[in-house]
């Protein structure tokens, strides 16, 4: 089980981040080589994450 989540995250990570590198290198962004792979998914991890350190962030601000 612990290896499928971790294949479906990788997976939605890359595709996100793919789209969000190719959007702004404006399309000349290919990721055809295997260090990109691993930038890409990061990319990604972190525009799934933002909403999330955007509310912590706003709960914190809130509380202050």
């Amino acid at each position: 089980m612990e290896e499928l989540f971790n294949m479906l995250s990788e997976v939605v990570c890359y595709k996100v981040g793919f789209f969000v590198i190719k959007g702004l290198t404006f399309g000349r962004f290919q990721g055809q080589s295997s260090y990109w792979d691993g930038l890409v998914a990061l990319v990604g991890a972190l525009v799934l994450l933002s909403p999330l350190i955007a509310w912590i962030t706003w709960l914190i601000w809130s509380d202050a």
